[in-house]
């Protein structure tokens, strides 16, 4: 939604949301659905995307809905396989009847999931060219081996030599990795 004040009240608002669905942590879809509602004629012409997740990490099944955020990147270490997951949908705030929709997916031990906002991919160096997709899969599968931890640590690193390291992100960075055991 942009930077500075309106995109930290923005922020604030969605959080607010995001508070009012706790009742309905394993209803993704019906989740983003009631922070749409809330947000809608409040962002001006700004809008939110977010991606809502809930995983039972019991039976290692992941259900969740996109509101226009980049798709989910699982990572099957065992046979080096990168898979988007589907993440069409609307983004919050313009529209009282988005499309969304809810979607299962079912982990293996050993996958390694990574959820993320675009500023990671769209991150630009001093010739403007972006990170994008091909480098996320390529530092996925060369350190597969790291922990979750040690990655996290090595793409932050590698996300700020691509940009430059006296240089600032053009957008906002956000990422989670979860190995999934």
């Amino acid at each position: 939604s942009g930077h500075g004040p309106a995109a930290a009240l923005i922020a604030s608002m969605a959080k607010l949301a995001f508070t009012e669905t706790l009742g309905l942590y394993d209803r993704p879809e019906k989740a983003l659905r009631k922070m749409n509602l809330s947000l809608l004629g409040n962002l001006g012409k700004k809008f939110v995307t977010a991606m809502y997740v809930h995983l039972n990490y019991r039976n290692k099944s992941l259900v969740y809905s996109s509101a226009g955020h980049p798709p989910i990147i699982i990572h099957r270490r065992k046979d080096d396989q990168i898979l988007q997951l589907d993440s069409r949908g609307q983004f919050l705030g313009w529209f009282q009847d988005i499309k969304l929709k809810e979607h299962s997916y079912q982990l293996q031990s050993g996958d390694r999931v990574l959820i993320y906002t675009d500023g990671l991919i769209e991150a630009f160096n001093d010739k403007q060219e972006m990170f994008d997709y091909d480098r996320l899969e390529i530092a996925l599968r060369a350190n597969e081996n790291m922990s979750a931890e040690e990655f996290t640590y090595f793409l932050i690193y590698r996300i700020k030599e691509w940009v430059g390291f006296n240089r600032d992100f053009d957008d906002d960075i956000t990422f989670m990795i979860i190995d999934i055991t």
